[in-house]
């Protein structure tokens, strides 16, 4: 995201803000956020973006989720607040998972470039090393989950739940879900009250 005519953002983020919630191929919110960004008002450029996440898993856009975990991982890692590292790490793990299942090139190559540029993050600190939305799927199979209501809980296509359920028996070594659930019983991994 570069910062070019903050005038001429401001003008366009002032006449977008009127039909905040609305969607036209793009969330308007995330928009209204990339531009917050460009005008500099970070804070609430982080506003709009959760708003359109929010929005896109409201109504299942989910190559528009995609995009807009992109950007808001680009303002995250630019701020550079507490967390916004390992929430950055996050977004760009979905944004990348959504973009490699759905066949998404243009969005794969900016979260390619936005991960080297970004430089080795954090491990997640759980046991394995599974991911953060990894970790939520685990989570869910242990409750006794099917693919499709971990999808339709989580807001992801089934394609990437089995992508994740793959990962997931690597990383622990189970041989199937219900070894998975004794392994994040285990490890104190399960779904939370």
């Amino acid at each position: 995201m570069v910062r070019r005519d903050k005038e001429a953002c401001q003008r366009s983020y002032d006449a977008l803000l009127k039909i905040r919630g609305e969607w036209a191929i793009i969330t308007i919110d995330r928009l209204l956020g990339m531009l917050s960004y460009a005008i500099g008002d970070v804070s609430k450029a982080v506003e709009h973006l959760e708003d359109s996440l929010a929005f896109c898993a409201r109504t299942g856009h989910i190559p528009e989720y995609a995009w807009t975990c992109w950007s808001y991982a680009a303002v995250l890692l630019e701020r550079k607040g507490n967390g916004d590292r390992l929430r950055a790490q996050e977004l760009l793990e979905e944004a990348l998972q959504i973009s490699t299942d759905l066949g998404m090139p243009p969005l794969r190559q900016r979260v390619d470039d936005l991960i080297s540029r970004a430089g080795e993050t954090p491990a997640s600190g759980y046991p394995g090393g599974p991911s953060q939305r990894e970790v939520d799927v685990l989570r869910l199979i242990s409750n006794g989950k099917t693919d499709r209501e971990i999808a339709e809980e989580l807001i992801i296509a089934i394609r990437t739940v089995n992508t994740h359920v793959g990962n997931i028996l690597n990383k622990t070594g189970a041989t199937n879900r219900a070894e998975a659930a004794i392994y994040a019983s285990g490890h104190g991994l399960t779904l939370e009250a």
